[in-house]
């Protein structure tokens, strides 16, 4: 198994035109051995765009997005992921770039909203944490609830802490499995970078609700993209 890259911190800011797509797969595909993960996949996606791809359990979706995330190396083709080439050389920087939103949203429930966000702000070595986590509350809905304990949450509103979270970073492009990459409407206090400038990239399994035209913010809604099984 080809691991990737080395992990860091605190983000650059992104320096590639608002019209660049934030993800351009081409010819991708992996290997593990004698096994084919995926073989020559390509799709964009654009910026500020929510998209999904569908595959059967074993399809490589995951393995896919881990190898778009760095964590794998692919076998062939090529890829851009947020301006940046797929490569050993810029995976520190794509990493800086990118985040994931997990279906379980992994929080310190003896912790407020905003004392989970200063604790995983530390840990990736952010600047500017206070107007970060601002920037993230009021884009994720959740300004008036930051000082409520995680405990005390409803299952949406702890998602929607995971979102916040996600945020923190102001990724270019967001991961996330199934639907847990539903949207709350952005405030207009959320400034420099809201959900609507980040693009989203789900994963499912076609037994699932996904549904393609709740899977983008355009008025023209994009399908899927199916991985061969």
């Amino acid at each position: 198994m080809d691991h990737g890259y080395p992990a860091q911190s605190s983000p650059p800011p992104t320096t590639d035109p608002a019209g660049d797509p934030a993800l351009v797969v081409t010819h991708l595909s992996k290997r593990f051995g004698d096994r084919l993960a995926f073989d020559d996949v390509s799709f964009e996606v654009g910026r500020g765009e929510v998209f999904g791809f569908l595959g059967p359990n074993g399809a490589g979706k995951t393995t896919m997005v881990r190898t778009l995330g760095t964590l794998l190396a692919p076998s062939a083709g090529s890829a851009r992921v947020a301006g940046l080439d797929l490569s050993p050389d810029n995976g520190v920087a794509i990493r800086q770039r990118i985040s994931i939103m997990p279906e379980s949203p992994g929080l310190y429930l003896r912790l407020s909203v905003k004392e989970n966000l200063e604790c995983f702000a530390g840990l990736y070595e952010l600047s500017d944490v206070r107007g970060r986590i601002d920037r993230a509350l009021a884009a994720a809905n959740l300004a008036g609830r930051a000082n409520d304990p995680c405990g005390t949450l409803s299952k949406g509103l702890r998602q929607r802490v995971s979102l916040a979270r996600a945020l923190l970073n102001d990724p270019d492009v967001l991961r996330s499995p199934n639907r847990s990459c539903s949207w709350p409407r952005p405030s207009p206090r959320s400034s420099r970078r809201s959900p609507s400038r980040t693009s989203c990239l789900a994963w499912s399994s076609p037994v699932s609700s996904c549904s393609p035209h709740r899977a983008s913010r355009r008025p023209s809604p994009r399908a899927p993209t199916s991985l061969p099984s």
